[in-house]
């Protein structure tokens, strides 16, 4: 799932429970699906819960290798 972040998002409750929502699908999952793109410069502070992606290219490459 790509998440495209911006201050429109960060504003939208939809956004949120559908955020939360993908990342509470499989918990236990040691790959996650979960790919936020920073769109354009936010006045807002980038969410908590999109921080924990400090390997972003790495995942991205590995999200995005054939099996």
């Amino acid at each position: 799932m790509v998440v495209v972040v911006s201050d429109d998002y960060l504003q939208s409750k939809e956004c949120d429970f559908q955020t939360k929502f993908a990342l509470s699908l499989s918990p236990g999952a040691h790959q996650k699906r979960l790919i936020p793109i920073k769109y354009k410069a936010m006045k807002k502070e980038f969410p908590s819960i999109l921080r924990f992606i400090t390997w972003f290219w790495t995942r991205l490459a590995k999200a995005l290798s054939l099996p």
